[in-house]
């Protein structure tokens, strides 16, 4: 059984540089749920502001015009929510115990999503305008068509992190009984 733990913990995150700048997500852990004897944990947290700069490629047809192209894309979520389950196992390794990652789900919400691409069809100022008011009327929309493949990227980048954590810090560490 999951014993719940109430935590507020703050976490600042640095991602790599981009466009001459560093990108820093400031992470607010509300609670944290966990079984030590099946090393099982949940945490949930909230993320206040994301900001996002990327280069996008796409191909197809939005309302009714040629999507094909690329350019630069922009975004701001609010507001983000996030539960992670994790499970565990003990392994043994230069006879110290260490923790192994075992399964890893995720799930998050956004309340506030302003996002939007510039640079369309070589700098159409009309058309990037009724672009940028359909993707921001339909926000939350495109988020569900959108979760699963950002899910999948996050659950890489989390996968790799805590296994990389795990492999380092002794199990005596994370786990004080």
């Amino acid at each position: 059984m999951l014993g719940c733990n109430k935590l507020l913990f703050l976490c600042f995150i640095r991602f790599k540089k981009i466009h001459q700048k560093y990108y820093y997500i400031i992470c607010i852990f509300l609670f944290y749920r966990s079984d030590l004897n099946s090393l099982q944990f949940q945490l949930t947290f909230s993320i206040p502001k994301i900001s996002a700069v990327a280069h996008y490629r796409s191909s197809g047809v939005l309302i009714m015009v040629q999507a094909t192209g690329g350019g630069e894309y922009w975004g701001e979520y609010e507001g983000v929510k996030a539960k992670v389950y994790i499970k565990a196992s003990e392994v043994e390794r230069n006879s110290q115990k260490f923790l192994h990652l075992e399964d890893l789900k995720m799930d998050f919400s956004v309340k506030d999503i302003q996002m939007g691409i510039k640079n369309v069809h070589n700098g159409n100022a009309v058309l990037e305008a009724a672009l940028n008011l359909f993707i921001n009327s339909n926000s939350q929309e495109l988020l569900k068509e959108m979760k699963p493949h950002i899910k999948k990227k996050l659950m890489v980048a989390m996968k790799t992190f805590i296994d990389n954590l795990f492999s380092r810090v002794p199990y005596d560490s994370w786990v004080i009984q």
